[in-house]
């Protein structure tokens, strides 16, 4: 029998729900997932071009593609703090799903079944998690340093480690929301995710009150209002009718950018909806 019989029933249709409306879509969701870096903008903004250099610079010599001995040493102090083995503890996977009891056939059966999820998953959402980890750990180093702070012994590591964690917003088992450990998680999993970063400028106790504005500030400019929250007001100030300012005002910047420069390239209008992009968007 499936482990339902002795196992959580809830952590099953978890499992199945994240093989198949994430791990079985690795191109869309690793660029879905790439999105919460575009926050780190908001808290380091003058070291987010570099940031991203230095992404790069990590992963290409993780991947083995360069040696570059700056490089080297970066990702090696990263590896060394455990960040990356975060990304296997992530609220979203767990290994329970595809699990069966006293049946080898059936085990053997199911171990087959469960490949092409993982390998969508190891192509599409675990290298993006695991960039999103990297970028806020470089973000919130950059920042350590630029405060005067010694990041070359233990407890500052340590200390730097939660506070990209806390920004990446502690998606494993210590940080879950308590409806994620109840039957409510079956219809609410996707929803904790949401929920924690639309708190987050106002409840991470890491930020400053600037840079709690200035992600506030962000999230509004470039991903818009929650339109599902706003659509009387919205319709109040701007009409019913489809315009302009209404698309930017509840989808945001990066929505009209992208949608702007799809019309110009086809010669013709584009409406799609990239609201999957935001960093809040469950």
């Amino acid at each position: 029998m499936l482990s339902l019989s002795t196992g959580r029933p809830t952590q099953v249709a978890k499992s199945l729900a994240f093989n198949f409306f994430i791990a079985a879509n690795p191109l869309r969701n690793g660029l879905i997932q790439r999105g919460q870096i575009l926050q780190m903008m908001a808290i380091n903004p003058t070291y987010f071009p570099s940031m991203l250099k230095d992404l790069i610079g990590v992963d290409m010599v993780r991947l083995g593609v360069s040696k570059d001995p700056k490089y080297v040493e970066l990702l090696k102090e990263i590896e060394d703090t455990g960040l990356l083995q975060a990304v296997n503890a992530h609220t979203l996977i767990r290994k329970e799903a595809f699990q069966l009891a006293n049946l080898t056939w059936g085990q053997k059966a199911m171990a087959v079944a469960k490949k092409p999820f993982e390998l969508g998953q190891s192509w599409g959402f675990d290298p993006a998690e695991r960039d999103v980890l990297i970028a806020s750990y470089l973000t919130h180093r950059d920042m350590a340093l630029k405060a005067g702070r010694k990041i070359d012994n233990a407890r500052e590591r340590d200390k730097l480690l939660g506070e990209s964690r806390a920004f990446t917003l502690n998606m494993n088992r210590a940080g879950e929301m308590p409806y994620s450990q109840n039957t409510a998680s079956v219809p609410a999993q996707f929803f904790s995710f949401r929920h924690k970063a639309m708190l987050q400028p106002f409840t991470n106790r890491n930020l400053t009150k600037t840079q709690k504005a200035q992600l506030l500030a962000t999230n509004l400019v470039l991903f818009g209002v929650d339109a599902t929250l706003l659509y009387g007001v919205t319709d109040f100030i701007f009409g019913k009718e489809p315009s302009p300012e209404k698309d930017l005002f509840t989808n945001g910047l990066l929505d009209a950018t992208l949608n702007k420069g799809l019309s110009l390239a086809a010669g013709e209008d584009v409406s799609i909806d990239f609201g999957d992009l935001a960093p809040s968007e469950a």
